[in-house]
């Protein structure tokens, strides 16, 4: 058997490689010939900075996609190009991608003695066209290799981050690692010790290196796109996760229903902090059963398409603080704080649906109360000028004609319900009893007057505080009549 980190035989039941000194990974049939494996996974892990539109490009004419969507792929490292690729495809197309500044790896690895790394200018990297170094001598024996950390030098060259295709992989990275980032991939993640680069530790500095190794594995993990949308959803994404995977299967738009959003569109919109469709959805409404049998359809569609450009934004935006390296800590509490529900805004709009509800009632009730309150204050005309009209008869009776004056007639207008006389008495033009307001002038256009065996009485009063005068007028032809009704003007 071979040691996977470097290529050495190793005799069976042997824990460490006698040429690396490391802890033995090995693989059972070699890279190439009968033994190799019939399919390789590619995995594009990072891009060189500057290198984005080469990639791209490499990538949209191995994928036959536009380069507008490839470069949509490269927001979303690491990458999956395949799991079934052959040997000679696999070379071929880690080749290229990393020619045009991509880091690629593979698993199982295409090469035993391929650069953990892939490509690139870091020390003691080399490139696939150029030969291997040749591995160490085997360590010499000493305290330190019982516990599985070889105090030889390591073959692996320092600043090594990823490569390994047979594990998750990890953005590549410029500098230290900051707490809380996703660090790359690292000898500790293959479960074999990291080098130093340099001679390996004393036996009494075998604890620290436990240490280092325990840190490493308590890195955070590099988040899966389920799991972005997961946090942005928040509680009900298991109602959700079904019908996203259909999205992602058809790459766009599956027909799904969602009942939330087609009874309350709005409300739904706003809850689920899609503002802007909360804006579209007044306007749309006015295409009615129409618009809400469409909304239902689209709902969960929507919802997704609203997810995936949110995850998008956070993650440029944290990369964008960070200098490029993105922080998965960060991350993680910048997409919950994106996601979620917003449960005050609904409670606003619920306010503000609640006073605009009351608005509409005053709306209606105010007028109507007005109304009342002016058909009572009408009472006091139609009352008083009836009265008016049988001390007319009367009059008539017994002296053969109607009267001329007020003051020939035993009659005197009473006051309202509130004790006001809102309303002035005419038998002409200058015979007049004057209401609580002072008025002692007819209305323009209105006339009365007196004559032997016909007369016509006026009552005019202002019942509501505007310009418009209440007239009613009663004559020997019959009952008091509203002429001018100010409650409808």
């Amino acid at each position: 058997m071979n040691c996977k980190s470097c290529g050495a035989g190793v005799p069976d039941g042997a824990v460490f490689c006698p040429a690396c000194g490391v802890k033995a990974v090995v693989q059972e049939a070699p890279a190439s010939g009968p033994g190799a494996p019939a399919e390789y996974t590619l995995v594009l892990q990072t891009v060189w900075d500057g290198r984005e539109e080469e990639v791209a490009a490499k990538l949209a004419e191995l994928a036959k996609k536009d380069v507008e969507t490839a470069m949509g792929y490269l927001k979303k490292l690491p990458l999956t190009l395949g799991r079934k690729f052959t040997r000679e495809k696999a070379l071929r197309t880690k080749e290229i991608l990393e020619a045009a500044g991509g880091l690629v790896s593979s698993n199982p690895p295409l090469d035993a003695e391929e650069p953990s790394a892939g490509y690139g200018d870091l020390p003691g990297l080399t490139r696939h066209d150029e030969p291997a170094a040749p591995p160490p001598p085997p360590p010499e024996s000493g305290p330190g290799l019982g516990a599985g950390y070889g105090d030889a030098p390591s073959p692996v060259p320092p600043g090594l981050s990823s490569g390994y295709g047979d594990l998750a992989p990890g953005p590549a990275r410029t500098g230290p690692a900051q707490a809380g980032e996703d660090a790359p991939i690292t000898m500790a993640d293959t479960g074999r010790p990291r080098p130093s680069g340099g001679p390996g530790p004393s036996s009494g500095q075998s604890a620290s290196r436990d240490e280092r190794y325990a840190k490493e594995q308590q890195r955070p993990a590099v988040m899966s796109p389920d799991e972005e949308l997961a946090l942005l959803v928040g509680e009900n994404f298991g109602k959700y996760g079904a019908k996203f995977d259909k999205f992602d299967e058809h790459d766009g738009y599956a027909t799904t229903w969602h009942w939330p959003c087609f009874l309350f569109g709005f409300w739904w919109f706003i809850y689920r902090k899609m503002y802007l469709w909360a804006v579209l959805d007044i306007f749309l409404g006015f295409f009615g059963i129409f618009w809400m049998i469409g909304r239902g359809i689209l709902g969960n569609y929507l919802y997704w398409k609203h997810l995936t450009k949110k995850a998008d934004d956070v993650r440029d935006e944290c990369r964008l603080e960070t200098g490029g390296v993105l922080n998965q800590a960060m991350f993680k509490e910048r997409l919950r704080a994106a996601g979620g529900t917003s449960g005050v805004v609904v409670w606003i709009a619920a306010a503000v649906t609640g006073i605009a509800i009351l608005g509409i009632l005053a709306a209606i009730a105010i007028p109507n109360f007005v109304a009342y309150k002016g058909k009572a204050k009408q009472l006091e005309a139609k009352t008083n000028l009836a009265a008016l009209r049988a001390s007319q008869e009367a009059y008539l009776s017994a002296n053969g004609q109607y009267a001329s004056s007020f003051e020939y007639l035993d009659w005197t207008p009473a006051a309202n319900s509130e004790g006001k006389k809102t309303y002035s008495y005419f038998l002409s033009d200058a015979d007049v009893v004057p209401g609580d307001d002072g008025n002692a002038t007819l209305p323009p256009g209105v006339e009365a007057g007196v004559e032997t065996f016909n007369y016509r009485a006026v009552a005019a009063g202002n019942i509501d505080s505007d310009d418009t005068l209440d007239v009613w007028v009663v004559s020997d032809a019959g009952q008091p009549e509203n002429v001018v009704n100010d409650v409808k003007e």
